[in-house]
């Protein structure tokens, strides 16, 4: 076991160095990418994986190791899967991105709040969801990276694994008890072979990346409005964009534009004026270095696309066709292409209805899409009176 997990320390250290002095892998949405930005990985229709390569949707592999994949990093795909052994339990196994073999595997979990993983649990870039009437569950995982050039603490590639659930007695088609609070739990999981221990721990580091500020003594801008979660309000919601520069979109109503600001250890640089006109709205990308901002002008949709960290006045570096029926936000830039989800809505049945969901990979400087790829389907529920 002590060769095993040399063999495999040595491993993600030369992974680590490879990825880019130890940035994470690239985000995309429904699913992750390995460290290099080639493959993205999935959950299929047939409860498994897939790794698909991002440049031509060809699939790589495919497994039954896990059900969903949950997080990517240091050479390693975090997988959960259903505990066949306890009804409300699940195990995480790691695997390897370049062919799907185990590296090592967890013991059984058993989750706070007594609430099982349903088969029909829905796994995105953020949470694996699921939910009945009988109650809900969301886990959600991290990996810290580390942060003091070559020193490395206990906590350094550790999975933090985090849920959140709450059951539901119901009667009929009504909550016959009060719900009691969603009960939450943290486990940290040791990908070298796969030993774990509950938390909270003192000295742990956060979960998942600090919240950018403002800069210190901002104020509002009394002719301006704010970009915040996909609308327009009086404070706006920094990002990180890239290489430690922040920013948040405003619009001028004096001026009827667009503008970027921007700033770098709290030391604000200058503006930079992004598109004329008030009737657009920016999207951000999940790893915040680009936007589209969309219109709708005389009955047609528009979309740019624009690159936050070089970006220059009134320049986007593309225009894009409108997006395929169903889709959703948010989406990833990833080298020459756009990725984005789209849903539609798929059989109904007496309890639940299917909403299928395809990858699609937009060539965006071409304006084509390259290639699309169908992800495990999510599905609708009636809501339970009463309940969340």
């Amino acid at each position: 076991m002590k060769i095993a997990r040399l063999i495999f320390v040595l491993f993600i250290s030369l992974s680590t160095a490879e990825d880019g002095a130890g940035l994470p892998p690239p985000r995309i949405p429904g699913g992750f990418v390995d460290a290099q930005g080639k493959a993205g990985f999935f959950a299929n229709a047939g409860q498994g994986i897939d790794a698909v390569n991002l440049a031509t949707g060809k699939v790589l592999w495919n497994s039954r190791q896990g059900r969903w994949p949950i997080l990517s990093r240091h050479g390693w795909l975090a997988v959960i899967l259903p505990d066949a052994s306890q009804n409300k339990a699940l195990r995480v196994r790691f695997l390897n991105p370049l062919d799907g073999s185990l590296i090592a595997e967890s013991g059984s979990i058993l989750l706070k709040g007594g609430v099982r993983i349903g088969a029909d649990a829905v796994g995105d870039e953020k949470e694996i969801s699921w939910g009945d009437r009988n109650g809900w569950v969301s886990l959600s995982a991290w990996s810290p990276l580390p942060q003091n050039g070559d020193k490395t603490s206990r906590w350094d590639r550790l999975l933090q694994l985090r849920s959140v659930a709450q059951s539901i007695v119901t009667s009929g088609i009504m909550v016959s008890e009060r719900p009691s609070p969603p009960d939450s739990g943290m486990i940290y999981i040791d990908p070298a072979d796969g030993s774990h221990e509950p938390g909270p721990i003192k000295g742990a580091p956060s979960f998942s990346l600090v919240a950018p500020e403002l800069p210190k003594g901002w104020k509002k801008d009394g002719h301006s409005s704010y970009s915040s979660g996909g609308s327009w309000g009086d404070k706006p919601n920094p990002f990180r964009i890239f290489d430690g520069l922040i920013g948040f979109f405003s619009c001028d109503y004096t001026a009827k534009r667009i503008i970027l600001n921007r700033w770098k250890s709290l030391e604000p640089l200058p503006p930079v004026n992004i598109i004329e006109g008030m009737e657009h709205v920016p999207i951000i990308s999940m790893d915040g270095r680009y936007a589209v901002l969309t219109s709708y002008v005389k009955g047609t949709n528009r979309a740019q696309l624009f690159d936050l960290y070089t970006v220059k006045p009134f320049t986007p570096l593309a225009d894009l066709p409108w997006f395929q029926e169903g889709f959703r936000f948010p989406f990833a830039v990833i080298g020459p292409f756009l990725y984005y989800v789209t849903e539609t809505r798929g059989p109904e049945g007496a309890e639940k209805t299917q909403i299928n969901r395809t990858l699609v990979a937009l060539d965006w400087e071409k304006g084509k899409v390259r290639w699309t790829h169908s992800l495990a389907p999510r599905y609708d529920y009636p809501p339970v009176p009463g309940a969340r």
